[in-house]
């Protein structure tokens, strides 16, 4: 019986990764634009990995880059592309948010619903709020990616199979 060999996880995540890095160095430089343009920063909200990652994995489903992962590969998958492209540049755009005293933006939020993130007082609290920010958008991008992933990707995978 022939052994079976796991496709490695990295070359299907690289595309997406660098994608979600371009975006989020994007988002970051507007921001940083933002701060000296007031009239921009009700405007930074609306541009981020929230709202193009389910086009990238749209993308991903279409070019099969995922078909030979199991389901327990594709949630490997999934978390390490929302460590590196929600947790990772979440923790360093708001504690970059925390040192520059950013209140605007997604350091703010929008409508009735709207909250500051206070500004921390010291360096460890400041380096604390923006890595808990990005632990907390690591688990809820891997929940959205996983979700994603398994209706992009691995669901029609398996009803395909089940048809044949």
């Amino acid at each position: 019986m022939p052994m079976m060999t796991k496709p490695p996880v990295w070359p299907a995540l690289k595309p997406l990764v660098i994608f979600g890095w371009t975006v989020a160095a994007l988002r970051l430089v507007f921001e940083f634009v933002a701060a000296t343009r007031p009239d921009l920063q009700p405007y930074t909200m609306y541009f981020g990995i929230v709202y193009v990652m389910p086009v990238a994995l749209l993308v991903a489903a279409w070019r099969k880059t995922f078909a030979e992962f199991t389901f327990g590969r594709l949630a490997l998958a999934m978390w390490v592309l929302a460590l590196l492209t929600w947790g990772l540049p979440n923790a360093i755009s708001y504690t970059v948010g925390q040192f520059q005293e950013w209140t605007f933006g997604r350091f703010h939020g929008i409508g009735h619903n709207a909250h500051t993130l206070p500004v921390a007082d010291t360096v460890l609290s400041k380096l604390g709020t923006g890595i808990g920010v990005g632990l907390m958008t690591h688990i809820m991008g891997t929940v959205g990616c996983l979700v994603l992933a398994t209706v992009l990707i691995w669901l029609p995978k398996r009803l395909m199979r089940r048809k044949l």
